[in-house]
């Protein structure tokens, strides 16, 4: 389920054979019709990602529900179809609850931490961004409430894990590493931001009074980022090692993006 615009990749979604997942296409642009004819399911909506996606689910509810999982992905994000399969497979193999494909070293990038990590197939997290999270059908029930709280998106990807710890669902959050998506597009410079200076820290001051316990601070909340275990290429890792190797990583994958030249348009 994708919000596109003018530039939307979703195509390159769709480059290669066997696809095993259905699209649906929201756009939000100005030409009447625009992508109908790429999508299984198509609306057109002027709405932000979040709230819009909350009313095409609230009514379309039991169409969202046949599915197993649903991966909302930013339209600015390049994989293809044996990755977003892979993706698929994977999540439901690890019976996640809440995931995302890790990130290229040659994306624009917030988080260093959701980069591909090499040594590593999947890795259970606190965190997930949310740019493009994977939720299974009873996670996406029990947060879809939530989407029409932040216009911006901004706050979200903090709130989800702790709702899922409150329900006992905290192991079930993760990375999946084996396959990765390409961020294409500058932290901060899609449509939404334009014009809305402040927007995103508004979000996140109305999410801090609905939700007093959580911790909306993203440098502490970059601080507290766990590896909590994960299945390796070569053998399982958990526990103080994959907690140890999670601090490594951040070193490591900040340099290594450092040294990789963005995407560029």
């Amino acid at each position: 389920m994708a919000r596109v615009g003018e530039s939307s990749l979703h195509r390159r979604w769709l480059e290669g054979p066997g696809r095993r997942f259905d699209l649906y296409l929201s756009y939000y642009g100005d030409q009447p019709g625009r992508y109908a004819a790429d999508a299984d399911y198509w609306r057109e909506m002027k709405s932000t990602k979040w709230p819009a996606w909350h009313e095409h689910i609230a009514a379309e509810r039991e169409l969202v529900a046949s599915y197993d999982a649903v991966w909302f992905p930013d339209d600015d994000l390049l994989m293809d179809t044996e990755g977003i399969n892979r993706m698929f497979d994977l999540f439901m193999a690890f019976r996640f609850a809440l995931a995302q494909p890790a990130l290229s070293y040659e994306s624009h990038f917030s988080h260093p931490t959701v980069l591909r990590d090499p040594a590593y197939a999947i890795r259970f997290t606190n965190f997930v961004e949310v740019m493009a999270p994977i939720f299974d059908r009873e996670t996406l029930a029990a947060v879809h409430p939530t989407f029409t709280l932040s216009r911006t998106g901004w706050g979200l990807d903090y709130l989800w894990p702790h709702l899922l710890e409150a329900k006992g669902q905290g192991g079930r959050i993760g990375i999946i590493d084996a396959v990765s998506m390409t961020h294409t597009r500058p932290v901060g410079g899609g449509d939404i931001y334009q014009g809305q200076v402040g927007v995103g820290q508004r979000d996140i001051e109305h999410l801090r009074s609905l939700y007093p316990s959580v911790d909306f601070n993203s440098r502490s909340q970059r601080a507290k980022f766990r590896i909590f275990g994960g299945a390796k290429h070569v053998g399982p890792r958990s526990g103080l090692m994959a907690w140890l190797h999670g601090r490594l990583f951040r070193l490591f994958a900040k340099a290594a993006a450092r040294r990789t030249p963005r995407y560029q348009r």
